[in-house]
């Protein structure tokens, strides 16, 4: 598949899927096939996310000392401010959430 002209910098994944054509046919995709495509995305990455927070928030409840190293390495990366509370809030759950606290 190629993209056509368009260019604006705007532009989203359904821009860019609806301006795609196949290259040895000529034909742009299919309405669909442009749902399917969409609907792909967005849910397969959102439980692909989640499904990799809950099992490495799971296996940092295991190891508390690597869960503290973690949190000290994020909370000099991130700096003053509101995320080192999240992060600081993220751990929490994860001990209350799998450690059975």
């Amino acid at each position: 598949m190629k993209e056509t002209g368009r260019q604006p910098a705007d532009r989203d994944l359904l821009d860019i899927a609806m301006d795609m054509v196949d290259d040895q046919t000529g034909i742009r995709m299919y309405d669909d096939q442009l749902r399917a495509l969409v609907f792909t995305f967005l849910f397969a990455g959102h439980e692909t996310t989640g499904v990799s927070m809950s099992w490495t928030l799971y296996e940092l409840a295991k190891y508390p000392k690597i869960q503290e190293k973690i949190r000290k390495e994020a909370n000099e990366v991130l700096g003053d401010g509101m995320y080192p509370l999240l992060v600081d809030a993220w751990f929490k759950a994860a001990q209350t959430s799998f450690s059975g606290q």
